[in-house]
């Protein structure tokens, strides 16, 4: 409202793909997703498609049970914050690091065997639980202009056109093995 306060804003020194602000209106914890700006030396993907982000959390959380945060607002005017954005509910939780990568330092270096199996069986039954949405009519909104191949051909299409883009002419043959 008119009298809310901002306050608590920080920003994680955490992510490749794009800026994360986290902050507080009034007693509510919001994040923000900003997309990269348009001069990032090094952009991470060759589209940044915030709508497509917001229209996949949007549907998974109105058709699972995964823990997805509420998207509260889509803005693609950069006259804002220089980009466009997408504001969240926060949920609480620890987020694997990629600086040092989370693989090698961090909080999920630190656990026990037990611990690592629960996480890889939270992680596998998330993935599960996200491919119950086969309605045709929900995913349909997400295909974009892709083809009428199957979903598995699609993804190898997008796997392969991003490896193009990402490998600047270096040539990885077990990735090209792995896509023929």
């Amino acid at each position: 409202g008119a009298n809310s306060v901002l306050s608590d804003s920080t920003m994680p020194d955490n992510g490749m793909a794009n800026e994360t602000v986290l902050f507080n209106v009034g007693r509510d914890r919001y994040v923000a997703r900003l997309a990269p700006h348009e001069e990032t030396p090094y952009p991470t993907f060759p589209v940044f498609d915030l709508g497509l982000q917001r229209d996949c959390m949007t549907l998974v959380r109105a058709r699972t049970d995964v823990p997805v945060p509420e998207v509260v607002r889509y803005v693609e005017d950069p006259k804002w914050l220089g980009t466009p954005f997408l504001v969240m509910r926060h949920i609480e939780g620890e987020i694997p690091r990629d600086s040092p990568p989370y693989v090698l330092e961090g909080w999920m270096a630190s656990l026990s065997a037990t611990e690592l199996a629960r996480l890889e069986e939270g992680t596998v039954k998330v993935l599960a639980d996200i491919h119950t949405v086969r309605d045709p009519a929900d995913l349909e909104q997400l295909s974009g202009d892709w083809t009428k191949a199957s979903p598995l051909h699609r993804q190898l299409n997008w796997q392969r056109n991003y490896y193009d883009w990402a490998r600047e002419g270096l040539r990885v043959p077990a990735i090209e093995d792995a896509l023929a």
